[in-house]
This record gives C-alpha cells, sequence and structure tokens, in this order.
C-alpha cells in the first residue's frame, strides 16, 4: 500500500520532525553568568547581575523584580565590582531570551543550547520530542507520535553541531541531520526519511532576528530511492519581553512519499517566560494537494529544564 493515501497525514508528521534536529536554546556555554546578592539595610536581599553603577547608585537585573536602580546608601553588602560579570551581563542581555530560540514555527535558527540542557517539546498534543546537549555546541534529540499507534508512528533521531557563534551571540552557524524512520502494519512499503541542512542565523538586534537553511531531503530504502532540495527562511520580531512574532517559508519534500514537494507559509506568536514557551500558529500550504486549505492550526509547546 502507498504512503500516499496518508499524505495528509505524513505531511503533518514531516513539517513536525523536521524541527526535532534543532532542538536547542539560543544560548551559548559562555552566557551561563552566576548570579550575585546585594543586602539592603531594611534587611531586603536581591539576587541578581549587576549592570551599572555610579557614584551614587547600583543598577542591578534582579529575577523576581527586574531591572532595579537603588542608592548606595541603602546598601550594607554587595560583591566587589567584577568587570568580566559585568561584560557578560552584557552579552546576555543583547541575547534573544526566548528559552526555545531553536527555531521559528517549524524551521530552525542556528543557535545553540548551554551544556546540559533538555528540552521537552509537544507539537499539536501528537509529537512529543526530547532533545539533550552534551556540550555546548553539539544537541541530540528524539522523538515519536503520541500515543502509540501499531498502524501509522514515526520515529526521529536528529544530532546538530554548532560550527560558529560570535561572543555576542548575534551571528551562527550550525548543521543539522536527522533521520525518520515510519513505522506501523499501514506502513509496509516505505523506507527512511532523511534531513541534512546548512542553517545560518543573524540578529540585527535583539528583538530582531533573520534565519535560512539550505541542505537535501529524501526518502531512502525499502524500493524507494529521491532526494529533494530543502530550503528555509524567516523571521522573528520581538512585540515585548515575553511576546515575539514569527514567520516562515519552507519548501522541499514534505511526507513520505518521494514525489511530493510542498511549499508551506508559517505564522505565528510565542509567548514565552524563562523556561516555558507556547506558539499558537496557523499553516498554509501554497499548491498541491491541500493548496486549497486556507490555514492549518499548529499549537507549540516546549520546555527547557
Amino acid at each position: 500500500m502507498k504512503l500516499v493515501t496518508t499524505s495528509r497525514l505524513a505531511l503533518l508528521a514531516f513539517s513536525a520532525f523536521v524541527v526535532l534536529a534543532f532542538a536547542s536554546t539560543a544560548q551559548a556555554e559562555v552566557l551561563s553568568v552566576p548570579k550575585q546578592t546585594i543586602n539592603l539595610n531594611d534587611g531586603t536581599v536581591l539576587r541578581g547581575l549587576v549592570v551599572g553603577e555610579t557614584d551614587t547608585t547600583v543598577t542591578v537585573d534582579t529575577d523576581e523584580l527586574g531591572r532595579v536602580t537603588i542608592k548606595r546608601s541603602r546598601i550594607t553588602l554587595m560583591p566587589v565590582r567584577d568587570t568580566a560579570v559585568e561584560a557578560a551581563s552584557a552579552r546576555v542581555a543583547a541575547v534573544d531570551p526566548d528559552p526555545i530560540g531553536h527555531a521559528l514555527v517549524l524551521m530552525p535558527t542556528a543557535f545553540l543550547p548551554p551544556k546540559g540542557s533538555v528540552v521537552f517539546r509537544d507539537f499539536e498534543l501528537l509529537f512529543l520530542t526530547l532533545g539533550y546537549s552534551p556540550t555546548a555546541s553539539t544537541s541530540v534529540v528524539a522523538g515519536a507520535m503520541f500515543p502509540i499507534s501499531a498502524d501509522f508512528n514515526a520515529l526521529t533521531f536528529g544530532v546538530k553541531q554548532g560550527l560558529y557563534q560570535d561572543e555576542a551571540a548575534r551571528n551562527a552557524l550550525a548543521v543539522v541531520g536527522n533521520v525518520t524512520v515510519p513505522i506501523g502494519r499501514e506502513i509496509n512499503e516505505a523506507g527512511f526519511l532523511w534531513l541534512a541542512s546548512l542553517v545560518g542565523s543573524h540578529r540585527f538586534t535583539p528583538g530582531l532576528g533573520a534565519h535560512a537553511a539550505v541542505g537535501g531531503v529524501g526518502v531512502q530504502g525499502r524500493g524507494e530511492s529521491a532526494q529533494n532540495l530543502s530550503l528555509a527562511a524567516g523571521v522573528d520580531a520581538r512585540a515585548t519581553k515575553n511576546v515575539k512574532f514569527l514567520a516562515e517559508v519552507l519548501r522541499g519534500g514534505t511526507s513520505f512519499d518521494p514525489n511530493s514537494s510542498l511549499t508551506l507559509l508559517n505564522v505565528g506568536v510565542r509567548l514565552h517566560g524563562e523556561r516555558l514557551s507556547a506558539d499558537l500558529c496557523a499553516v498554509r500550504p501554497l499548491e498541491g494537494q491541500l493548496g486549497d486549505l486556507l490555514f492549518i492550526p499548529l499549537i507549540n509547546v516546549g520546555y527547557r529544564f
């Protein structure tokens, strides 16, 4: 039985799994800046980063209150000024604070997670993924559809390797690759689907970034052998500290049918905190069998441990 009979499900499955190889966050190891403790004369204890000082005031980015400026007369104890910490703090402020900054809607960015990060993502309450970063320049990920079905499922395994990231985390390059293996009673003629891409990202400002990916995608094995060009481009624009807008266009193979190629236009908004994010998005097929659809709603939820 040809898999083209499950093309719609395969389209959604592949679209979700494209992002699996990029399961990381847009921060580097240099951004792990130690927090500082400041004691005030009324007994208050502030924990955060000193980002500025004058003869009469100290400015601190705190965990609880955000950025605050305190008169020196109120301070009973504070750390000795550390210029290295101040420089690192400035770099932190310049980086996108999105905890799931590894992707827009479905396409990647080139940024990498902190060493030891664990990232969980849930697409449409159906596709579950878990990523781990053994180093600051490498991320691995695995995922599957849920609930587990004996008729149709797909297992994905991916790797992302950073090639370059500047000290200010404004420019980055990475290579990514993953393999998706369909399994189940209804999938008896498919091989595996592979994806390999070079991804580049540039941030014009901390609130505006552009991203692009170029590579190949293909179906291999069980009598099938086909390859296609994979292209993606997108932008993200920050509206507030916890809200950003996403837009992207993806072109390439979009199902396990080796003859299938589709262009997707995706737009959305991401609401996030320090660890948790939620994407409310719309996917628009621009051609092919699903081209008559206006939008397919998509909800992504992510959490970085």
